[in-house]
């Protein structure tokens, strides 16, 4: 009895095309939108609403954002061993693209999120005035699409870590 390793080739492995493995993502999708169109029609724009999607937005994308740094660490130290676990980690930075899409609530939400938007807040207090070069809309949003840029490119092919 021989106890051999054999080499699988990537068009080996597939999903059979009747399985409700493939159905997955689409149900996911039709979840998520009716997940959001659910909290639109419950109060989409309250500031309760846009704290809680705050909160779990940034729950997620730290998740999503370790297992990028994870996967780096794992690159820049030629770390062998971690091929079975970086996969998991690979899986888990996969849904960052989405984060860039799912950040537009809180973009648009912002003047409810923060006091530092509302000119009276800073008019009245000379800590905001100090720091409106950085506290303002378009340089908030201007960090919010450098930070996207600088951790979606390690995610595009060809621009990541290469063995």
């Amino acid at each position: 009895m021989s106890h051999q390793a054999r080499e699988v080739k990537p068009d080996q492995i597939e999903i059979p095309a009747r399985s409700a493995w493939r159905k997955l993502p689409v149900l996911a999708g039709i979840l998520g939108i009716g997940g959001l169109a659910g909290a639109a029609a419950l109060g989409w724009g309250t500031k309760e609403f846009l704290f809680s999607y705050l909160v779990a937005y940034i729950y997620w994308l730290s998740i999503a954002l370790g297992a990028l740094f994870f996967v780096l660490v794992q690159f820049a130290a030629r770390a062998g061993w971690s091929v079975v676990v970086r996969r998991i980690a690979e899986q888990l930075m996969f849904p960052l693209p989405l984060f860039a899409v799912l950040f537009f609530p809180l973009a648009l939400g912002a003047h409810e999120l923060y006091h530092w938007t509302h000119a009276e807040a800073v008019a009245s207090d000379p800590l905001l005035q100090h720091k409106a070069l950085y506290l303002n809309l378009p340089a908030f949003y201007g960090r919010a699409a450098i930070y996207f840029a600088v951790c979606l490119l390690p995610t595009f092919p060809g621009t990541g870590p290469q063995r």
